[in-house]
């Protein structure tokens, strides 16, 4: 009896040995639908590839935030919703044969590739996304490399992952206009072309910002500053972002020729400086007019939308600073 307990023990051993053994051997299946990269951490680069679109995008990590084609920095919350997208996408359903040849056709002519490297140089993941099912619940997607096309979505979400990887180049740029440290500035100087008077340039005097009028008629040798006013308003400038950035040549060239309302500039104690011109927008409520919006251009060539209820608080005058 003992000879076939201990007979049936190492057959059921060899078994489970073998079983392990081919486990090993063949191919998780499974692979190919496992979308996710769950360390975010580690992704150094994400290249996307568009078909139909100009140019493709190449975002690297860098020490103080992620760079848009080797030359813009990346808006945050685009790149947070992409990581949150790589990290949370998952496999929806398997479709049937014949939706696949479908799938396959669509994804070989409209596919963008997304490829995620991680900072070793090695690729994490490659797949192509592809276009949505009819009810809009879920996206085409197909691992590099392989013939078998699925149905993939965010977890917990139904909708359209397409959003998130597939944008124009200007969507992907930080829209930040004015991002100055109080300790970094030197001077700033705030110009009105149609009202001199109230312009004025804060200027770092030994160790200490003093305010001036940029009209030499404008005496106010014997006015009093307010106590913190100076300070205040640099502040004002440690984040201030645009609504959008706009690609239209030809209005640029009509901006450029007109007077703006406003010209901001900013010196660095690293010598560097920031010139911008504010062009309002006019809106009227029907007995009066205001100003809901400016396009704002800067000396990087840059075209923004800027909304007033942001920027207003930086355009006030001379007489801001003095009791």
């Amino acid at each position: 009896m003992k000879k076939i307990i201990l007979a049936l023990l190492l057959l059921f051993a060899a078994w489970m040995l073998y079983t392990y053994y081919q486990k090993e051997q063949l191919p998780d299946i499974g692979e190919e639908y496992r979308y996710s990269v769950t360390d975010v951490d580690d992704i150094a680069e994400i290249r996307i590839n568009y078909r139909l679109m100009d140019p493709d995008i190449l975002l690297q990590r860098q020490k103080n935030g992620w760079m848009l084609n080797q030359k813009y920095s990346v808006r945050n919350d685009a790149i947070s919703n992409l990581l949150n997208a790589i990290n949370n996408l998952e496999l929806k359903y398997i479709p049937t044969s014949a939706a696949q040849q479908n799938m396959l056709r669509d994804l070989a002519t409209t596919g963008t590739r997304v490829e995620i490297i991680n900072r070793r140089g090695e690729v994490m993941k490659s797949y192509f996304v592809g276009g949505n099912t009819p009810d809009e619940t879920g996206t085409f997607i197909i691992m590099d490399g392989s013939q078998s096309p699925a149905i993939a979505n965010i977890s917990g979400l139904d909708g359209s992952i397409r959003p998130y990887f597939i944008m124009p180049e200007i969507e992907w740029r930080d829209r930040t206009v004015f991002r100055e440290e109080y300790d970094e500035i030197s001077e700033l100087m705030v110009e009105y072309p149609q009202q001199a008077s109230a312009s004025f340039v804060i200027r770092l005097q030994d160790n200490d910002f003093e305010v001036y009028p940029l009209k030499d008629q404008i005496d106010v040798s014997k006015r009093r500053v307010r106590s913190g006013a100076v300070e205040a308003y640099l502040h004002q400038y440690k984040m201030v972002s645009a609504e959008a950035l706009i690609d239209d040549d030809i209005l640029y060239s009509e901006l450029v020729d007109k007077t703006p309302f406003s010209r901001i500039t900013i010196r660095r104690k690293d010598g560097t400086a920031y010139h911008t011109a504010f062009y309002p927008l006019m809106k009227s409520d029907g007995a009066n007019q205001f100003i809901e919006r400016y396009h704002l251009i800067d000396d990087k060539g840059n075209l923004f939308l800027v909304q007033n209820r942001l920027f207003g608080k930086l355009f006030v005058d001379l007489d801001n600073f003095f009791q």
